[in-house]
């Protein structure tokens, strides 16, 4: 299997068939996972947030895409599942089949390539398929993590750039989340690992 980074959402715009085909087969439901919505809404991003999605290519296809957004603060790379709207977060774009194997080979090329690393995998959804599969591989790989219920609701009045179910109708869903936080095993990693698991279960006692 092949890493590939990318980073730009011309970069992008390379994989949109693949993209939509993972979608397919898994039967999605969820707007705002389809390819044009994530498209039309990188073109228009802020300046200075940073997109990386990281694709997983094995014998001449790509199977699996990660989306995350990443800050570096004090020489430690921070992963989180990218954001599209307040709390609306994506998840993992891999076929059902495709998931474990691709989550075990790429987060292992993450932590191989950035050395200093945390991930604060925010919201996933309890016992669900994404949040089981990344505790199998943290199981299988000894890493220490932390996981943080929180209460999420989610109200869209708007879908731009895709079709509604009706007019002005409005997309909304709420589940318990999860923020999932596990760390490399170097010092600068582990200390600010630390802090956030702190600052998780303090904010969430207070919600």
């Amino acid at each position: 299997m092949e890493h590939i980074l990318i980073n730009t959402y011309k970069h992008f715009s390379l994989h949109e068939k693949e993209w939509s085909a993972i979608l397919e087969a898994n039967e999605n439901t969820n707007p705002f996972l389809e390819y044009e919505y994530v498209y039309n809404w990188w073109t228009s991003l802020e300046v200075g947030r940073k997109v990386e999605i990281h694709a997983v290519k094995d014998n001449n296809r790509v199977i699996a895409f990660f989306p995350f957004e990443v800050k570096k603060t004090g020489g430690v790379h921070v992963f989180f599942f990218l954001t599209l709207f307040e709390n609306q977060v994506m998840d993992l774009i891999v076929k059902k089949s495709d998931a474990s194997r691709t989550i075990m080979f790429l987060f292992d090329s993450i932590i191989n390539e950035r050395k200093q690393i945390v991930f604060q995998l925010n919201e996933l959804k309890e016992r669900g398929k994404t949040f089981l599969k990344l505790s199998e591989y943290l199981v299988a790989r000894n890493i220490k993590a932390k996981d943080v219920n929180k209460k999420l609701k989610m109200i869209y009045d708007e879908l731009p750039n895709l079709e509604t179910p009706g007019d002005n109708q409005s997309y909304s869903y709420k589940h318990d989340g999860i923020s999932l936080i596990f760390s490399t095993n170097t010092v600068r990693s582990l200390l600010y690992r630390n802090f956030l698991w702190v600052k998780e279960v303090y904010f969430s006692r207070k919600s």
